[in-house]
């Protein structure tokens, strides 16, 4: 992740100057282009330079503080810039992915712990089973008990009937 970070950071710090500079060489290649001169890119540079503007890969956002970027770094050309916002855009698909994955890990851990938490409750049902199994064994017992004492209370009656007679 450290490595992510600084990456970040670098893009930070260049996306705004690519931007710039992009800018300030395409006034100058209008210029040089209104002049009749040439310009140092190629034009394979020159077409995908513009491809990636169309497509959208390349940005141009206005940022505060790019004038002191551009005294940091003069000499990056449109070519670096291109290269620079490519490879910035590849780290960003890789933080992305990196990103989805952390988050289908989170997605599986969570379904574990559903399943965990759905074999307790199995458990769970199963221990009630067993105990309602337990007290429908015990009001047999209990009925069992109630019929010995209504069978020794009319033993009792009837040896006092007999003996009446």
């Amino acid at each position: 992740m450290p490595l992510l970070r600084l990456l970040l950071q670098q893009q930070n710090l260049l996306q705004p100057l690519c931007a710039a500079r992009m800018q300030a060489l395409q006034r100058q290649q209008q210029r040089l282009l209104l002049q009749g001169g040439l310009l140092r890119l190629t034009a394979a540079a020159r077409k995908q330079a513009l491809m990636q503007l169309q497509e959208g890969l390349l940005q141009l956002p206005a940022a505060a503080g790019m004038q002191t970027l551009l005294r940091l770094l003069p000499g990056l050309s449109l070519a670096q810039c291109v290269q620079q916002q490519l490879l910035l855009h590849h780290l960003q698909r890789l933080l992305l992915l990196h990103l989805l994955k952390q988050q289908l890990l989170r997605n599986l851990q969570a379904l574990l712990l559903l399943q965990l938490m759905q074999q307790q409750l199995m458990h769970h049902m199963q221990a009630l089973l067993v105990l309602q199994w337990m007290q429908q064994h015990l009001l047999h017992h209990l009925q069992a008990l109630l019929l010995l004492q209504l069978m020794q209370e009319a033993r009792a009656l009837l040896l006092q009937g007999a003996r009446f007679l």
